[in-house]
């Protein structure tokens, strides 16, 4: 009996393991469409136990997108507090390798960047998804993020105000 019950748990585990990896899978294509709250309905059913560095980081962008300020905060708090970036780095990596024509990732791969504090080579990667997109204020928002704690305080302002110019509802951009 004891035997069964540990294999019904581990196939329950399974099961839970696959759900989670289409959740992310599809919370990943969500970001990379810009369609936040359906990143948030994704990664937001999975228990926060499981969640990994990379949801935390996009939980954090959908709770930015529809202005839940706290949450956003908490998930940003738990992406830099977590010891595994260079898993990070490599997620963000992959991500731009597997989708050269998405501003969204590497605008995401920049943020990464800025994390690990590399602020040039964050801010290189920001200028490419700018050139793939010139019309996002999130782009604007986070480089102008990023070119601020480098101390690029010009750039910084420069950044923000298109961002709010593009979207008045940028709330760093302020």
């Amino acid at each position: 009996m004891k035997k069964q019950i540990e294999e019904l748990e581990e196939a329950i585990k399974g099961v839970t393991g696959r759900q989670e990896k289409q959740k992310r899978e599809k919370a990943v294509n969500s970001a990379l469409k810009e369609d936040w709250e359906q990143v948030f309905a994704e990664l937001s059913s999975i228990d926060s136990k499981h969640l990994q560095p990379e949801d935390n980081l996009l939980l954090g962008y959908a709770s930015l997108h529809s202005r839940y300020w706290n949450k956003a905060w908490q998930h940003f708090s738990l992406v830099d507090k977590d010891s595994q970036k260079d898993k990070l780095l490599t997620w963000a990596e992959k991500l731009c390798q597997e989708n050269s024509k998405s501003a969204i990732a590497f605008a995401l791969k920049g943020d990464v960047l800025a994390r690990l504090e590399l602020y040039e080579e964050a801010v290189k990667m920001l200028d490419q998804a700018e050139k793939l997109n010139d019309h996002s204020a999130l782009i604007y928002d986070v480089r102008g993020l990023v070119k601020l704690t480098a101390g690029e305080l010009q750039g910084a302002a420069d950044d923000l105000k298109k961002a709010l110019q593009i979207n008045p509802k940028m709330s760093n951009a302020v």
